[in-house]
């Protein structure tokens, strides 16, 4: 009797199981481990967020997008000049008519394209979607300049109040949403000979 009594009390405590509990610990339990957990651990404690900067990858991609420009730029040019001595249809009027540029796809009543051509207008779009790609890194291409000369000034001795001021004014001209200027780089310059000046005379 007791060692059935003692039987059916372990088998009681091995069949015996703890109610799981509701609320989990993780909050992120719910999401597929990997980047979507890590994401999820991001929004949350934004300061473990580590991202690369990727800095010669986008320096290369922006001289890319630079020389691009700079050959449609010349093609614009060419095309305005032909267009603006040409007799067919509006195209004398492009360069002081905007609306007769958008409109060069019209075509006539025999089907024809009002203009004889769009390549103008053809180049002009080329140039706008370019342009905005090349214009969306505003921060990266102001960076490039005014991180670097901040860095360095900050390794300046400290009686050389030329990098102090050379400092300042990059970090007053420094905004987010301005595009990277070329004063950045002359007054960069200009601090940077004065300092190779003022120290070669000692």
């Amino acid at each position: 009797m007791v060692s059935d009594a003692c039987s059916e009390k372990s088998s009681t405590r091995k069949t015996s199981t703890v109610p799981p509990d509701p609320t989990p610990l993780d909050a992120f339990s719910h999401l597929v481990k990997g980047y979507p957990m890590l994401a999820g651990r991001m929004s949350v404690l934004p300061e473990i967020a580590m991202f690369r900067r990727y800095g010669a990858l986008n320096a290369r991609n922006l001289l890319y997008l630079q020389n691009e420009l700079v050959c449609l730029e010349e093609q614009l040019i060419a095309w305005e000049k032909h267009d603006n001595m040409s007799a067919v249809g509006m195209k004398k009027d492009y360069a002081v008519n905007a609306y007769w540029l958008n409109s060069s796809s019209r075509k006539k009543d025999d089907g024809s394209l009002r203009d004889g051509d769009t390549q103008q207008r053809d180049v002009f779009l080329r140039i706008r979607q370019t342009l905005n790609e090349y214009s969306a890194l505003p921060n990266f291409r102001h960076n490039i300049i005014t991180d670097r000369c901040i860095s360095r000034s900050r390794s300046h001795p400290a009686g050389d109040h030329s990098a102090d001021e050379g400092t300042r004014q990059v970090r007053s001209e420094r905004h987010p949403a301005l595009p990277c200027r070329r004063t950045d780089a002359i007054m960069l310059l200009r601090s940077r000979l004065r300092y190779l000046r003022e120290h070669s005379r000692t």
